[in-house]
């Protein structure tokens, strides 16, 4: 159980139990107490408490969730000396190799001569950044 589930509902068993045993004064405001001990809120309180309950009865665990992963950005920050090897290639596959550039065929040619790190969709990000469209045949 993780820590942010775990410690509101041990000290509301703490002061349930407190609450049944008549061990200090007023005990009207359970959840009150539990917030106030806890930082957390009444409603949040209420519903760990239902979900501790109903997760004790079937015998599994209380569900949280998922992780938050951190995301990598994905581009690569090309400065305008690359930008314009950039272009000067894609002209070069017109007018030199007369054929017509595919990001793959791009690619390759770009890690091999300029020594290009990013990835098909960047270049093609690139690209349309450029000016260049790409149609169909």
């Amino acid at each position: 159980m993780p820590k942010a589930i775990k410690v509101p509902y041990s000290k509301g068993e703490i002061i349930f139990e407190e609450a049944r045993l008549q061990v200090l004064s007023p005990f009207n405001q359970i959840y009150k107490r539990i917030s106030a001990a806890t930082g957390v809120s009444q409603g949040l309180i209420s519903k760990i408490v239902k979900d501790g309950q109903a997760a004790e009865e079937v015998g599994t665990k209380i569900r949280t969730p998922g992780k938050q992963r951190i995301r990598k950005n994905g581009f690569v920050h090309v400065d305008d000396f690359d930008m314009g090897v950039i272009r000067r290639k894609v002209h070069e596959f017109y007018s030199a190799k007369k054929e017509i550039p595919t990001i793959k065929k791009l690619l390759e040619t770009l890690k091999t001569e300029i020594n290009y790190t990013g990835q098909r969709e960047t270049l093609r990000k690139l690209l349309y950044k450029l000016g260049f469209r790409f149609k169909k045949n």
